[in-house]
């Protein structure tokens, strides 16, 4: 998405293609100055309005936990834009005494008094992968968080949308086809063996048969079309 300069709400919408034979062609979307359309920055300041969202989000970063919200997508949806932003829990642990450099028996002790705090340049703290924990969702003027992004959309949406996987289409026809196509090349070889041992009659016959074959294709091609 893109945004004025000193503005937040979007002005346009780009995104590459990357299936093909569409691969690499660019998709633009132009709004219009009349209609305002939330930006990024503006979908984040109404989650954090949320007050159920920001209080699970505040406890989960309680206890040893780190919260992570993923980068907000911006999604094209009708005449209008569908925004779902992925949210990562990370547990992380201290690391151990030994490992922080703790004074060790027989080791002169220091002088006592506030010393300056200073994070190393790497962090010395044990980091699990992160897990997705929710989905916030931001559509029309609910923002909404689930454990999953089908959950979230059904919710958002009001269950227009059916998460059932849809049956492979059916094939008859084409292999209908495919069997014609198998019985006409034999009914060729056929007369081509005919043909070279001078049975003109059964030459003939394999012909018909040929004939009658490759009109049945033609007249299945035309019905699929």
């Amino acid at each position: 998405p893109f945004t004025p300069s000193k503005k937040d709400n979007v002005i346009g919408w780009l995104a590459a293609r990357c299936d093909l034979p569409d691969y690499g062609n660019l998709l633009v979307y132009k709004l219009p100055k009349e209609k305002l359309v939330y930006g990024p920055m503006q979908i984040e300041a109404r989650v954090d309005q949320q007050t159920e969202i920001s209080r699970e989000l505040s406890l989960w970063g309680q206890g040893g936990s780190r919260v992570i919200r993923g980068n907000l997508l911006v999604i094209p949806i009708s005449d209008t834009f569908i925004y779902v932003e992925p949210v990562y829990l990370e547990a992380i642990q201290e690391e151990s005494d030994a490992a922080k450099g703790a004074p060790q028996p027989g080791a002169p002790a220091k002088k006592r008094g506030r010393a300056a705090t200073v994070r190393s340049p790497l962090d010395t703290r044990a980091a699990s992968l992160p897990e997705l924990k929710r989905v916030i969702v931001a559509f029309s003027n609910r923002v909404i968080m689930e454990e999953n992004l089908d959950k979230a959309l059904n919710n958002i949406l009001g269950g227009q949308i059916s998460t059932e996987q849809l049956a492979p289409p059916s094939v008859p026809q084409m292999e209908g086809i495919s069997t014609l196509g198998m019985s006409a090349l034999e009914h060729y070889k056929k007369a081509k063996d005919y043909l070279r041992q001078g049975n003109w009659a059964g030459y003939g016959k394999e012909l018909e048969n040929l004939e009658i074959i490759l009109e049945e294709i033609s007249g299945a091609k035309k019905e699929k079309e």
